[in-house]
């Protein structure tokens, strides 16, 4: 017997289906959507599901927007109440600063560490808070937002692979990340005295970078005055 209707809306596939077969495996009957416009449509069509799951950063209407919306209807055309724990609270402190210096910024720079092949967990952490629009605003402050990135590691191929992973991240997250040319200092122990880069090659080679990524903020219309 099920134990009642749970809508999901992600617009990811892989997720919505993992959520399903979850749900559905603990005795749920599920209803999925892609987007909050097929979510709010599912919510005025059939019964009212007992949990709704909603991702926030959706193509078309947003989660955020969903819940807006979702509280805004009245009547009998809506019959389930979406709630959203996240979006009522707010955001962390810590994370409301981060947010607002991001959204402050013309550009960011990111010096990226490399673990395992990938990113650190502290910076995806970082990535994945700021990443949601929260109850203060409509989109993510990374929306648009042009980002630089350097690496430095003791191997030989100077973080490429955290650096191509954390470019997939970003442009998932609505950051661009245009090619600038890469910086990768690879064995940078050798490189890299008393916290100083003491190299000349690769000191030149960073100045032309952070040029090249100056320049491209100038070019962008409002930016840098």
């Amino acid at each position: 017997m099920s134990h009642g209707t749970v809508l999901v809306v992600d617009d990811d596939e892989d997720i919505r289906e993992s959520l399903r077969d979850a749900f559905e495996d603990a005795g749920y009957q599920v209803r999925c959507a892609a987007n909050g416009r097929e979510g709010l449509d599912a919510l005025k069509k059939y019964d009212r599901p007992c949990v709704v799951v909603l991702d926030l950063i959706m193509p078309i209407m947003t989660g955020g927007e969903m819940y807006d919306v979702s509280l805004a209807i009245k009547g009998d055309t809506l019959r389930a109440e979406c709630t959203c724990p996240y979006v009522e609270q707010g955001d962390p402190a810590p994370v409301k600063a981060l947010k607002d210096a991001v959204e402050a910024a013309d550009g960011l720079l990111l010096a990226c560490p490399e673990y395992n092949g990938g990113i650190s967990g502290v910076l995806k952490n970082a990535i994945d808070w700021i990443s949601r629009p929260g109850h203060e605003r409509k989109a993510s402050v990374l929306a648009g937002k042009i980002v630089c990135i350097v690496g430095a590691s003791p191997g030989a191929t100077g973080t490429v692979r955290a650096q191509d992973s954390l470019r997939l991240v970003l442009r998932r997250a609505g950051a661009r990340t245009e090619p600038q040319g890469e910086v990768l200092v690879f064995q940078a122990h050798t490189k890299i005295v008393d916290g100083q880069l003491a190299d000349e090659r690769t000191r030149e080679a960073l100045g032309r970078h952070l040029q090249a990524f100056a320049a491209r903020l100038a070019a962008e219309p409002g930016r840098l005055g």
